[in-house]
């Protein structure tokens, strides 16, 4: 059966957070389903467009498309406390 998993969060602007926080999530999700299609998106327009991204609609309909029998969408809510706060 495939199968695919959509990362879902509001985003974030910051490509170093981005990277500490989203992409960190991203990557273990990977190496713990590898046999899984993995996917993140933004539900802020204003994060996801300059990326490029598909919204949660866009990608089940790829998935629907590819023949992906079961997705998974996972929202994942994350407050960030800057150190220089």
């Amino acid at each position: 059966m495939k199968q695919a998993i959509i990362l879902a969060s509001f985003g974030v602007s910051d490509p170093k957070i981005r990277t500490e926080t989203f992409e960190l999530i991203e990557s273990e999700v990977r190496q713990t389903f590898p046999d899984i299609e993995v996917v993140q998106t933004y539900t802020s327009e204003a994060v996801r467009y300059p990326l490029k991204l598909p919204t949660v609609d866009e990608y089940l309909r790829q998935f629907a498309d590819k023949k992906i029998e079961r997705t998974i969408v996972v929202p994942i809510f994350l407050t960030w406390i800057s150190k220089n706060s």
